[in-house]
């Protein structure tokens, strides 16, 4: 399985979707080349993580930016992946692959929707979960929509615990209720 975190958008090889030298398969690519330049990657999977750890970032950006950072009682930021499953998470993604993808927030709880400058009249609690389904509506808008230009992704979250009719979104501790409890053996193994 492939996970992206909100730290990954920090890492400037993401921000900038160049290559260093030590990433190229082939030693004439040189370093800022992009990969649509460069020609087809071995691994088309890396372009696939990168333009989620971009999406990712923008989603976090602008959800925050609405709504404040998601911070637990002590201050600390609460963190959100994606893990890829089916294809994207075995590598053997090809063109007209969907990609399975299963949204993870670390930690029950609540935050305060606040604006970019200050908590607004009548700011309410909101859990984890609200904010975080908030993030991934913007995600999915991001890489999923179609738009006059199309699409980036055909996105299936299928495979999230309880299928179709679960959250878009789960906290690890649902996760892990949700295997001892209800998952079938293939989802217990598929991680």
């Amino acid at each position: 399985d492939t996970t992206t975190t909100a730290d990954d958008a920090s890492d400037p090889c993401v921000n900038d979707l160049s290559l260093s030298g030590s990433e190229s398969a082939d030693a004439s690519i040189e370093p800022g080349t992009f990969w649509a330049d460069a020609g087809p990657h071995p691994d088309n999977t890396v372009d696939y993580d990168r333009t989620l750890e971009l999406a990712l970032a923008q989603a976090l950006a602008d959800t925050e930016a609405h709504h404040g950072e998601p911070l637990d009682a002590m201050g600390r930021r609460i963190e959100f992946w994606i893990v890829g499953m089916g294809k994207l998470g075995a590598r053997e993604l090809n063109v007209s692959s969907d990609i399975d993808l299963i949204y993870v927030y670390e930690d029950e709880g609540e935050g305060r929707l606040t604006a970019a400058g200050g908590e607004p009249p009548g700011a309410r609690a909101v859990s984890f979960h609200e904010y975080f389904s908030f993030v991934a509506k913007r995600l999915y808008a991001l890489v999923g929509d179609v738009t006059d230009e199309g699409f980036v992704f055909r996105v299936d979250l299928a495979l999230r615990p309880n299928g179709n009719s679960g959250p878009p979104v789960v906290s690890l501790a649902m996760l892990e209720e949700y295997f001892l409890v209800q998952g079938r053996e293939w989802e217990r193994f598929a991680w």
